[in-house]
């Protein structure tokens, strides 16, 4: 399972000095500012294998080189909305076993419930799954989906990854 962790900091930027108000103005005017940063990490060592059970006093964030404190700390597999991208045009024709079989690794190690979708592209870009199914987490049908095309044609990578970005947004 892929496990991520999830940092929050939170900063008050300062905020620039304000005249007084005029008399057209209301008297009491309140500003304020913030932000709040969130940082999915996912952390391996130098074999590929994720590390578990780190916490916060584990990570050191910095801003314009000045630590930050880090307000809150989750470590946890939540699932997420995900697209595969394949090539399939004539140039993979020898490597899309290799590429199904490392695609069907990474679901098959990926939280179950995240919503998969996967993206094919030769000449044009299309969808791997059926219409009617826009994400999955069913392993066989996203093997269907990733070996629908026949490796053929050229390369739309443009096209695939614009209609990856409008699918990802569809998700949850």
């Amino acid at each position: 399972m892929l496990r991520f962790a999830v940092i929050l900091a939170l900063a008050f930027p300062a905020l620039p000095a304000r005249e007084p108000p005029s008399p057209a103005e209301p008297e009491f005017t309140l500003y304020t500012a913030s932000q709040l940063v969130v940082l999915n990490v996912g952390v391996q060592d130098s074999h590929g294998t994720n590390i578990k059970g780190l916490t916060a006093q584990d990570f050191k964030i910095l801003e314009d080189g000045h630590p930050q404190i880090i307000k809150q700390f989750a470590a946890e597999d939540r699932p997420v909305t995900l697209g595969i991208v394949v090539d399939a045009s004539g140039s993979m024709r020898a490597r899309q076993p290799e590429v199904v079989t490392a695609a069907l690794a990474f679901v098959l190690a990926s939280n179950p419930q995240d919503e998969t979708f996967v993206v094919n592209f030769n000449d044009h870009a299309f969808q791997g799954l059926p219409p009617a199914i826009p994400f999955s987490s069913d392993p066989q049908q996203l093997r269907s989906a990733l070996l629908r095309p026949k490796p053929e044609g050229r390369t739309a990578l443009y096209d695939a990854l614009a209609l990856a970005a409008d699918h990802l947004a569809k998700g949850k």
